[in-house]
Formats: structure tokens, C-alpha cells, sequence
């Protein structure tokens, strides 16, 4: 049984993470924590993760979705399986295609 993370994140300034999402970030920058009571040691924290990510952001900035694409990368370090490929929506471009 997987359970399903789908995390949205916008990118503000020059690839920072909203306030409300800095704290979830700076703690998947750790190292993953330790297996679960009854999890093989050898298995990642979210092995039973299947996640999604939408990244918020805009071409016009150097570090265009750096938040959503860092989630991204993190949650598959810690062993969740991509269900879907990250998504990046340009606000320069139109957001709605890459939502829809």
C-alpha cells in the first residue's frame, strides 16, 4: 500500500521558498531519519510514498520552480516514487496549461 503526497510550491525572489514552506524544506535538506519501528533497516523513510510536485515559478528569474524542483529531488532521495514527472508552471508563459 503507497500512500499519495502531492506537494505546490511557488518560488519567491530568486528561487526561495514561501515562508510557509521553508520549514518543510529545510527539514528534507537533512539526512533522512532512521527506519521506522518494523520497517527493514534497509528501507528509505518513503519507500510507501508515491508523490507528485507542482512547482510555481517564473522564466523571468534565474532559479525558475528552485523550490518545487528541490521538494522534487528530496522526496525521491528519501524513497518516495514519482507518480507523475515534476511539473513547472511559468507565470511568464501562463500558469494554466501546466495546472490544467
Amino acid at each position: 500500500n503507497k500512500h499519495a503526497v502531492i506537494a505546490i510550491c511557488s518560488t519567491t525572489g530568486n528561487g526561495d521558498a514561501p515562508e510557509n514552506a521553508s520549514r518543510f524544506l529545510r527539514f528534507l535538506k537533512k539526512p533522512p531519519p532512521p527506519a521506522a519501528a518494523g520497517a527493514s533497516s534497509s528501507s528509505p523513510p518513503l519507500h510507501r510514498v508515491a508523490f507528485a510536485v507542482l512547482g510555481l515559478g517564473d522564466t523571468n528569474y534565474d532559479q525558475f520552480c528552485a523550490s518545487g524542483k528541490a521538494i522534487d529531488r528530496k522526496l525521491a532521495e528519501w524513497g518516495g516514487t514519482r507518480a507523475v514527472p515534476l511539473a513547472c508552471a511559468d507565470e511568464a508563459t501562463g500558469l494554466e496549461a501546466t495546472v490544467e
